[in-house]
């Protein structure tokens, strides 16, 4: 239906910054451990 195209529209942008929020913490923390 529409609204499910709409929702998942919706949702993708929100899931990809989760995604690269997430990528970026653990590559932050990787970073960090192999510094001390």
């Amino acid at each position: 239906s529409e609204r499910l195209v709409v929702t998942l529209s919706a949702l993708t942008p929100v899931i990809l910054l989760g995604l690269a929020g997430w990528g970026i913490i653990r590559w932050v923390v990787r970073r960090g451990a192999s510094a001390v």
